[in-house]
């Protein structure tokens, strides 16, 4: 127990917070490289094939992990038991921020305000997921049966994907880490 009569959280809670993290980064990672490749207009077949099992092992793969409720309802739980703590983080980072980037900020220095804005980017995540893992099978299929098509998950699922690792992050006391990940969440022109 805490000072404040608050258990501190187990280990294997942590870890979870930490590998959905981990995984988020990642396949946000992955699907920049893949839209990125897939723009290009010289693409060999081979290459097209490589995009392919890039595709499935590094985005549809790891998507659908993700966005698991086994695995994003107990992460959701752990940033929700620390939002005091992750918006003491968010304060602290706003006071060096300024202008649009305080402003993003702010609202999330509220722990009323984190909690309801992380809830519901995990809720939709877990809510995208078969949605998104269809237009990603067919996406797979198409490269791997030859034919150039683009590639990323769409904005609704990225924008999720990003704020939700953001509050793992800041839930995990990462808040530097949080901040990089919501000024992407900004400069991909996601949220209010």
């Amino acid at each position: 127990m805490t000072a404040e009569g608050k258990a501190m959280p187990r280990i294997s809670e942590e870890w979870a917070a930490q590998d959905f993290l981990i995984k988020a980064v990642s396949l946000i990672s992955a699907d920049s490289f893949w839209t990125q490749a897939l723009s290009r207009q010289d693409l060999t077949p081979e290459e097209i094939g490589e995009l392919a099992s890039i595709g499935k092992s590094q985005i549809l793969d790891t998507w659908l992990h993700v966005t698991d409720g086994e695995v994003a309802e107990p992460v959701l739980k752990f940033v929700l038991g620390n939002s005091e703590h992750a918006s003491d983080g968010f304060r602290q980072l706003a006071q060096s921020e300024q202008g649009e980037a305080a402003m993003r900020l702010h609202r999330l220095v509220n722990p009323r305000e984190f909690a309801s804005s992380s809830r519901a980017a995990f809720s939709r995540l877990m809510e995208l997921r078969h949605q998104e893992a269809e237009l990603l099978t067919g996406k797979i299929k198409n490269l791997e049966g030859g034919n150039w098509v683009p590639g990323d998950l769409t904005s609704q699922a990225t924008c999720d994907l990003i704020f939700a690792a953001s509050g793992a992050a800041a839930a995990l006391g990462q808040f530097e880490l949080a901040g990089y990940l919501l000024a992407l969440y900004a400069a991909l022109g996601c949220g209010p």
